[in-house]
């Protein structure tokens, strides 16, 4: 009975040990390990790089901004970041002021005063007097576009930046009193085409992908959005579809969206601008287009990557906020705490370590054995 008790306990100590194994083996959700990912990119500037390993001058506002957005989503606290957050904080600031005192460009400025603010920046810490009064040296008294950088004709992507400023800070009643939300939306509105069913960069430009989604997300932002009727919605909803990979057989790019018709290879970017637009203008998305993003995940380093048509390129900082802004839009719970939200999911690792399992159980078998054989000469002892 004795050992029949002892063989017992061993077969549940193996259980447990397999139990063990697993939980270990699968304790890293997808968010945590694309955390990692961000972290690893960040240099003693303060600054962040696009890539793991990236130099020096692959550090941007933007690339900066996307790390930080990131980690803002999956790692709140900021535990990741090793050095000191007020470091990257004022990265930031200095990236704004950089701005008043010549760096024309609107949109930099506005992502290092966003940046700012995530890493637990104020208004009232950075000089939002003087950045407010270098847009406004920006403003077209003639069609109340902005125009900054070498840009000297008023176009979308500026004005659309501003106006993110002004939602900022709170500032918009600062403009001079001939121009207002109205004013600047009517800008927006003439820059749209409707024989393409699409914005252009400016009122004499070419549309695309990206100054739609802007125009859309300024008239919003203004609360202006009741400018765009439904036939402008139907117009737009078709100039997007028309980028959609709908073909099955087709699976690196199937469920994404292209930037144009003609390069039927989908891409984070286009994806984030394409769903961002139908979310826009209250039109559906496909429901296949949320399981391309997520496939989208890099196993070798859990940041986000596009697809070439010859092989999976490197994760991207920027490529990753795109696909953390896109799964944010098609599903409100992915970054939850819930257990079942999809970027809670402990894919990679249950199968990279299925081989600490197997040596687990082979070990125990092995043991079995050994036990086994001991038992039987202990019983049938000359």
């Amino acid at each position: 009975m004795k050992r029949r008790n002892m063989l017992t306990s061993l077969l549940l100590l193996i259980f447990t040990l397999s139990a063990l194994g697993l939980d270990f083996s699968s304790a890293t959700p997808r968010k945590v390990l694309l955390a990692d990912f961000c972290a690893q990119n960040q240099t003693p500037t303060g600054g962040f790089t696009d890539t793991i390993n990236g130099t020096a001058e692959e550090i941007t506002e933007f690339t900066t901004y996307s790390n930080v957005y990131v980690l803002s989503i999956v790692d709140p606290e900021f535990e990741k970041i090793s050095t000191d957050l007020s470091l990257t904080k004022n990265w930031f600031a200095d990236k704004v002021d950089l701005f008043i005192e010549g760096n024309n460009r609107i949109p930099e400025m506005v992502y290092a005063f966003e940046g700012a603010l995530l890493t637990n920046g104020s208004v009232e810490d950075l000089n939002t007097d003087g950045a407010f009064g270098k847009i406004e040296n920006f403003l077209s008294s003639i069609d109340n576009g902005f125009a900054g950088g070498e840009s000297i004709e008023s176009n979308v992507i500026d004005t659309a930046f501003a106006v993110k400023f002004f939602n900022l800070t709170d500032t918009m009643s600062a403009l001079p009193s001939t121009t207002d939300a109205t004013k600047i939306a009517n800008f927006l509105i003439s820059c749209y085409d409707a024989s393409t069913g699409a914005f252009k960069g400016s009122p004499t430009g070419f549309e695309s992908l990206i100054d739609t989604y802007f125009a859309l997300d300024a008239l919003n932002i203004l609360g202006q959005m009741d400018l765009v009727d439904d036939t402008m919605k139907t117009a737009i909803a078709s100039y997007v579809e028309a980028n959609y990979i709908s073909e099955s057989d087709n699976l690196r790019h199937y469920g994404g969206y292209s930037l144009t018709t003609t390069n039927v290879q989908s891409s984070l970017m286009a994806t984030f601008y394409s769903v961002s637009i139908l979310d826009l203008i209250g039109s559906e998305t496909h429901p296949e287009t949320l399981s391309w993003v997520l496939d989208r995940q890099n196993p070798l380093d859990y940041g986000f990557s596009d697809y070439s048509d010859q092989s999976t390129l490197p994760s991207s900082a920027k490529l990753s906020y795109y696909a953390v802004s896109t799964i944010q839009i098609l599903d409100s719970e992915a970054f939850s705490d819930s257990r079942s939200a999809v970027m809670n999911e402990e894919k990679w690792e249950i199968e990279s370590n299925g081989w600490v399992i197997a040596a687990i159980w082979i070990g125990s078998i092995g043991l079995i054995v050994v036990v086994g054989i001991l038992v039987y000469k202990y019983k049938n002892r000359i």
